[in-house]
């Protein structure tokens, strides 16, 4: 799991090539919509990423409360990911981005 999220973490961030993504939080939308690699099938891969990472730390330590960050984390990466897109929505990438959801899930890619 350690690996496929590195894997993850590196594929999304080639994804945008040149440019540099924002970092969590950050006010405004994107200047442009990615829907390359990764981001064709899932719109956070970075996220989705450091949610593998955490949930292999929980899985490696057998311990209970390694759920605890975890879970934590999880919850911070939702916020972050639903105010990125609330952000995206109130902007010229709306029509564009209602478009791409509908192919790609939030941290997992769509089954059908």
């Amino acid at each position: 799991m350690f690996l496929t999220a590195l894997g993850l973490f590196w594929w999304a961030a080639r994804a945008y090539g040149d440019l540099r993504p924002s970092i969590a939080f950050s006010p405004g939308p994107p200047c442009v919509l990615v829907t390359s690699g990764p981001y064709k099938f899932i719109r956070h891969p970075f996220y989705s990423a450091y949610m593998m990472f955490w949930l292999a730390f929980a899985v490696h330590s057998w311990s209970v409360w390694a759920l605890v960050p975890a879970l934590t984390m999880g919850v911070i990466y939702y916020k972050a990911a639903k105010s990125e897109e609330d952000s995206i929505m109130s902007s010229a990438l709306r029509d564009a981005y209602i478009d791409y959801s509908r192919s790609a899930g939030m941290f997992l890619p769509r089954l059908v």
